[in-house]
């Protein structure tokens, strides 16, 4: 498992990877200060970001900001993604992030964040009133709200 990312959506991943007993957690972030202080604070390890693209292994994620914007480059080199069985994205966008797309091309089970985001909807609206929502509504309303903003 390796993330890219030490802000709130990488610590929340990192948790739930560890909840659910994930071996082998690596994290790197371009502020590598950040990176090394939730790899303590986690007991995971950290790797360098000029590093990043020698990983391989099961999930790769990005909790960066990285593919926010439609000309951001990908976060990782294409032989990276392709060396992972999953790629997850935390950037919420309409349209694939050039990450997704890329791993999608390599035939990766993918994880874009309006999905994440639309699951994250799910739980809350049930917490709050104790009901079930179908995903599908949560997605129509996030991109209702995105084609608006």
């Amino acid at each position: 498992m390796f993330i890219a990312g030490a802000g709130g959506a990488a610590r929340a991943i990192i948790q739930a990877l560890i909840e659910n007993k994930a071996s082998r957690i690596y994290i790197t972030n371009r502020d590598e200060q950040k990176a090394t202080t939730v790899a303590k604070e986690f007991k995971i390890e950290f790797i360098p970001w000029k590093e990043k693209d020698i990983m391989s292994g099961k999930l790769l994620v990005n909790a960066t900001p990285l593919g926010m914007k439609l000309d951001d480059p990908c976060i990782f080199a294409d032989e990276t993604i392709n060396n992972f069985d999953a790629v997850m994205d935390v950037v919420v966008s309409l349209n694939d992030t050039y990450l997704i797309k890329r791993a999608k091309e390599f035939n990766k089970i993918t994880l874009p964040g309006i999905r994440m985001s639309s699951l994250q909807g799910m739980v809350q609206f049930k917490l709050y009133t104790g009901a079930n929502i179908p995903i599908k509504i949560i997605e129509e309303g996030i991109q209702k709200f995105l084609n608006k903003h």
